[in-house]
C-alpha cells in the first residue's frame, strides 16, 4: 500500500513541476472568494485555501518523504522549490 502511494504521489507530482509560473495567474483560474495561505518545506511551497490546512500540512510532510527517496532513485533534484497546489478543474 506504501509503496502505491508513493508511485501514484510521485507521478501527481511530475503535473506539478512548473506549475509555479502558472500561479501568477490563479486570479483567473479560481474562486476569488478563497483565501489561500502557502506552507513553505525544505523543497516544496504548498498552496491551499480555508479549510483545507491539515490535508495541506498532510500532503507536505509526504511530499517530503518523497523527495527523499527519489532523490537516489532518479539521481535528478528539481531546481528551486516545487509549487503545488490543488486544481479545481
Amino acid at each position: 500500500m506504501k509503496k502505491t502511494r508513493v508511485l501514484i504521489f510521485s507521478v501527481v507530482m511530475v503535473f506539478f513541476i512548473g506549475e509555479e509560473e502558472n500561479l501568477s495567474h490563479a486570479d483567473t483560474k479560481f474562486d476569488p472568494s478563497l483565501k489561500w495561505q502557502m506552507i513553505e518545506s525544505q523543497n516544496f511551497h504548498i498552496y491551499f485555501h480555508q479549510n483545507e490546512e491539515e490535508i495541506a500540512q498532510e500532503c507536505t510532510e509526504i511530499a517530503e518523504d518523497v523527495h527523499k527517496k527519489l532523490l537516489g532513485f532518479l539521481g535528478w533534484k528539481p531546481k528551486g522549490k516545487v509549487s503545488m497546489s490543488k486544481r479545481n478543474n
